[in-house]
C-alpha cells in the first residue's frame, strides 16, 4: 500500500508538488525572516534567527529523521532535485524549503507561550490549529507522491497516519519550551549557543512523544495492536503539552503580564540593564 502511493503519483503531480512546495516554503521563510527582524530590532530577541539557522542545518539531518518516521521520498524531479544521499536516500531539494516553516515556526510559538505568559486555552487552541494545518499540509503531499509513510502506522488518512500531525506539533513546542528556560539566563548573542540543538532536536524529540508510533512503523504488530501504539503516543504528547501548559496561568486568572514566567523575564532584563 505504502509502495502504491508512490507508485500511483505520476512524474508530473509529482514536479508540481516539488515546485508549489518550494515556492510555498520561500513565502514562508521570507515571512520568518522579517518576523525574525522585527524581534531582534525591536526586543532584542534573536532567538527566531537562531532558529531560522538551525531549521536550515537540519536539512542535512533529515535523512536519519526519515529513517526514524519511516518515510520515504518520492523520485526526484526537474522542480525538485536530489541534493545529496545519505543513509540510502536522496535528500529533495524542497525539504530545504519546508523546514523554516515547520520547525522554525511552531518552536518559536512554543517559546513565546512562556516568554508572555499566554494563558492555557491560547496554548491549546494554536497546538490544535497546528495540528490541523499539519494534516492539511501533509494529506496532499503523500497523495501527489512527494513522500509516503512506510510500514504499520495508525490512523492513516488516504496514507497520512494521522498521528504525526500532533507529534510534530507536540515536538515544536516541547522544543520552544526548552529553549525558554534554558536562554533565559543567556540573552543576546549567547542564545546562538543553542544552535546545534536546534539543528537536530526534532530528531531527537521524536521519541519523546513519538516512540510508540516509530517502534510500531518498524515491526509487524497486528493492526489492533499498532492502532494502541498510536493511542500511546496520543497520551504521551498530551501528558508532555499538559506539562508545558501547567507553567502557563489560567484562563482569566492571572493576567498574562504578571505571570511567573514574564516577571521573571523582566526581572532578569532590569538586572542586565543594571548590570551594563
Amino acid at each position: 500500500m505504502n509502495t502504491l502511493l508512490l507508485a500511483t503519483a505520476t512524474q508530473t503531480e509529482r514536479t508540481w508538488a516539488g515546485g508549489v512546495t518550494i515556492a510555498a516554503g520561500s513565502l514562508a521563510t521570507a515571512a520568518l525572516l522579517g518576523w525574525a527582524w522585527y524581534e531582534w530590532r525591536s526586543k532584542g530577541r534573536q532567538l527566531l534567527l537562531v532558529l531560522l539557522l538551525g531549521s536550515a542545518v537540519s536539512f542535512f539531518v533529515d535523512p536519519a529523521f526519515q529513517r526514524t518516521a519511516g518515510i520515504v521520498l518520492g523520485a526526484p524531479t526537474s522542480a525538485s532535485p536530489g541534493v545529496y544521499h545519505l543513509l540510502g536516500v536522496y535528500e529533495a531539494l524542497w525539504c530545504l524549503f519546508v523546514y523554516p516553516m515547520w520547525i522554525s515556526f511552531i518552536t518559536y510559538l512554543g517559546y513565546l507561550a512562556l516568554e508572555e505568559g499566554w494563558h492555557r486555552r491560547r496554548f491549546w487552541t494554536v497546538f490544535a490549529a497546528m495540528s490541523l494545518a499539519d494534516v492539511v499540509a501533509e494529506v496532499p503531499s503523500v497523495r501527489f507522491g512527494l513522500y509516503t509513510y512506510t510500514g504499520q502506522q495508525p490512523f492513516r488518512l488516504w496514507g497520512f497516519p494521522l498521528i504525526w500531525a500532533p507529534n510534530y506539533m507536540a515536538m515544536g513546542l516541547l522544543l520552544g519550551a526548552a529553549l525558554h528556560f534554558l536562554t533565559r539566563a543567556a540573552p543576546g548573542w549567547r542564545s546562538w549557543l543553542a544552535l546545534p540543538m536546534v539543528a537536530s532536536g526534532y530528531l531527537g524529540l521524536c521519541f519523546v512523544t513519538g516512540w510508540p508510533i516509530v517502534l510500531a512503523a518498524h515491526h509487524t504488530f497486528g493492526e489492533p495492536l499498532v492502532s494502541l501504539f498510536g493511542l500511546a503516543a496520543l497520551a504521551a504528547q498530551l501528558a508532555t503539552l499538559q506539562l508545558i501548559a501547567s507553567q502557563l496561568p489560567s484562563d482569566g486568572a492571572v493576567p498574562a503580564s504578571t505571570h511567573p514566567a514574564g516577571v521573571a523575564r523582566r526581572a532578569g532584563e532590569f538586572t542586565s540593564d543594571q548590570a551594563s
